[in-house]
């Protein structure tokens, strides 16, 4: 830790813009929030106070609960600085959505200032804990998905399979993980950026899909996968032909978790033949 410290401190020192190139490892981008005093300064009853606190906390754990606030609380005294919120979203504009459903917010109450923070990525495994612990519930502002469990996933794997990465991201949790054979990737903007690089590489010609297994929220895909992997000779490729399970785990028409099984021995031999020739 105080390595880590030690290393983001001379960042900060030498640094004269910070951005994603130029930060140490463990670092993420948050969208930090300054929670002051707002402008209303109408007098209204204890009672009215309570219920606006009950729904202001009550918006606060909705949020958690959704992955979108890592963290929140007030400061100390009576102040014109209420407290602070954490978001984990990607730009301001979704930040100020997620700011403007407050209903204290609403109320002229309080007023929220934003701006882009980088901090340890330890702030995720903590918000990670606590989703584990404590499931999502839908979104109250968005509709219930209508699509089933099994409908999600093959849309998910048609994408996937195509490379469509942008599209594939509109099905990713945030806090979504991601392995295969070379890749251990949590989040979804990191799991994008590294399949990015997979398919700067690497074309899928078609996955046949034997066999569909869905018990609740997991659905495995089994089936033959035909790719094409570049080599350093542009003209030269190599095709392969394996054995291949797709696992999805599917929580409030999200994907959380995506694991793919590849038959090693046989990605092996197909490798070892075609170098030989």
């Amino acid at each position: 830790m105080l390595r880590f410290l030690v290393a983001l401190t001379l960042t900060l020192a030498i640094t004269p813009s910070l951005d994603a190139q130029n930060m140490p490892p463990g670092m993420h981008r948050y969208i930090f929030g300054l929670i002051r005093r707002g402008p209303a300064v109408t007098e209204i009853t204890p009672a009215e106070a309570m219920d606006l606190q009950r729904q202001h906390l009550a918006n606060i754990e909705r949020l958690a609960r959704l992955g979108k606030i890592v963290a929140a609380g007030p400061f100390e005294g009576g102040d014109d600085w209420r407290g602070i919120f954490i978001y984990n979203v990607s730009t301001k504009a979704e930040a100020q959505a997620l700011v403007d459903s407050d209903p204290l917010v609403k109320a002229g109450r309080l007023v929220v200032d934003l701006v882009p923070w980088w901090a340890s990525d330890g702030l995720l495994d903590a918000a990670d804990a606590w989703i584990a612990e404590n499931p999502a519930e839908p979104d109250a502002t968005t509709p219930a998905p209508t699509l089933s469990v099994e409908e999600i996933a093959h849309t998910y794997l048609d994408h996937y399979m195509a490379g469509r990465l942008d599209a594939l991201g509109e099905h990713l949790a945030w806090h979504a993980h991601f392995e295969d054979p070379t890749l251990d990737v949590t989040g979804r903007e990191e799991i994008l950026e590294a399949l990015r690089g997979v398919f700067a590489t690497l074309t899928i010609e078609s996955f046949e899909r034997e066999q569909v297994l869905v018990s609740a929220k997991l659905v495995l895909f089994t089936g033959q996968v035909r790719f094409t992997q570049a080599t350093a000779d542009p003209n030269r490729s190599l095709v392969f032909d394996l054995p291949m399970s797709v696992g999805l785990t599917i929580e409030h028409g999200k994907v959380v978790s995506h694991v793919d099984y590849l038959d090693d021995d046989a990605y092996t031999a197909q490798l070892t033949e075609q170098m030989s020739r």
